[in-house]
């Protein structure tokens, strides 16, 4: 027979409910700390646990796509190839995916992301502020290598080899490779030099 003081919360289980709520299902939490899941539930609400979906940070990919100007298929996309900086929560047991507002600003201020995001697409009036003023501090451009090719006045292949030989150290690829105009500006202009030294 338990006893009311037998089922009573100590406070070291509720500080363990509270870094567990919504990081981990309600039945594992409920397991976790020997608990039934309405329990858990219960106590929760009365130490007023909200669920981390709703948090105003915790962003889903229908809020995100409007806020960089992309669709929603596109940021399902990046969070299944671990693109964006995803984190699990939880709503009871069901896993919901999100990225938090902080991670999302950090994500689109770092110039090796705009070969997914085109910065000047950014909708969100104040993430298109931020992401102004890193692109003026960056002050380059991502070019595709039919773009990289014609600067450097060689075929693409030619700039692939390149590209395998480890010549253009700041590619990144996504679909194709991207080449920094400021790196291939410097490779055409250390070709020239030295062929105007022979």
């Amino acid at each position: 027979m338990s006893t009311a003081l037998e089922t009573r919360w100590t406070k070291n289980e509720e500080n363990r409910l509270r870094q567990w709520w919504g990081r981990a299902p309600v039945g594992e939490i409920a397991q976790k700390l020997g608990r039934t899941e309405t329990a858990v539930v219960v106590r929760a609400k009365r130490i007023g646990l909200r669920t981390l979906v709703n948090h105003p940070d915790a962003l889903a990919e229908w809020q995100i796509a409007p806020m960089l100007g992309i669709d929603r298929k596109t940021v399902w996309l990046w969070m299944n190839r671990g693109v964006l900086p995803v984190d699990v929560i939880y709503k009871r047991n069901l896993p919901c995916r999100i990225v938090w507002r902080d991670d999302l600003i950090r994500w689109v201020k770092d110039y090796r992301n705009w070969i997914y995001v085109d910065p000047q697409r950014v909708a969100d009036p104040d993430l298109r502020r931020i992401v102004n003023k890193a692109v003026r501090e960056w002050n380059d451009e991502w070019l595709k290598p039919g773009q990289a090719a014609a600067i450097l006045d060689v075929q693409p292949k030619i700039l692939a080899r390149l590209n395998r030989k480890g010549v253009l150290k700041q590619a990144l690829k996504w679909n194709c490779w991207y080449y920094r105009r400021s790196e291939v500006e410097a490779l055409r202009d250390m070709v020239s030099k030295s062929w105007g030294n022979e």
